[in-house]
């Protein structure tokens, strides 16, 4: 016989009551191919295994436990175009020198984004990983959760919420030549670093 747990009246009190996680701990990817997905992940953000077993795994770059699994089964196929699920996963960085070095040392080895935007609160850079996943690595333009999300609420960007394209050659000789965030910000919002620029695919 199964036995029946009852709620008591004070624990009734906070039933309708939300609490929200802490964090976002990880994502956890099914992964057709395994070891380019590995090697890929190792060189865009740095992680490093805390524990494989077989074609599971378990990567983090901070203490973690872990803060990406990929997991690969026989049975898995490739992604298709156009289907419904994530769009992208996207990791912040601190500063606009932090994004831009990552920009470059990603380049020299051959991982180029696949379109990079200013959103009106963040500058992102998209990527895309060997099963076709898009991996947002970004700025807060503000350098303020507070003023970014209070940008969300604006005339800009409900005219415009996805934002401008930015040519990331451009951008970046513009931060070499010692433009801050705001200035960039303000200029890549103006257009002038769209010529040559690729739009994230939304599907």
């Amino acid at each position: 016989m199964t036995e029946q747990y009852q709620t008591s009246p004070v624990q009734e009190e906070f039933l309708d009551e939300v609490i929200v996680p802490a964090r976002l701990h990880h994502v956890n990817l099914k992964a057709y191919r395994f070891e380019e997905m590995r090697a890929f992940y190792t060189s865009l953000i740095g992680i490093h295994p805390n524990a494989e077993v077989g074609t599971f795994g378990w990567y983090t770059y901070d203490t973690a436990n872990h803060r990406l699994a990929l997991m690969h089964l026989p049975t898995l196929t490739e992604r298709v175009e156009a289907s419904a699920g994530m769009h992208h996963m996207a990791f912040e960085y601190d500063t606009l020198d932090d994004l831009m070095r990552t920009y470059l040392r990603l380049k020299k080895i051959g991982i180029l984004p696949g379109g990079v935007m200013d959103h009106g609160m963040t500058t992102s850079f998209y990527y895309h990983d060997p099963d076709g996943n898009y991996i947002e690595l970004q700025v807060d333009n503000f350098g303020d959760p507070a003023k970014s999300t209070a940008f969300m609420h604006s005339p800009a960007f409900l005219a415009n919420p996805i934002g401008v394209p930015i040519n990331p050659e451009s951008y970046v000789a513009a931060w070499q030549t010692g433009a801050s965030l705001q200035a960039l910000h303000e200029r890549s919002s103006a257009g002038e670093f769209v010529e040559g620029a690729s739009m994230i695919a939304l599907d």
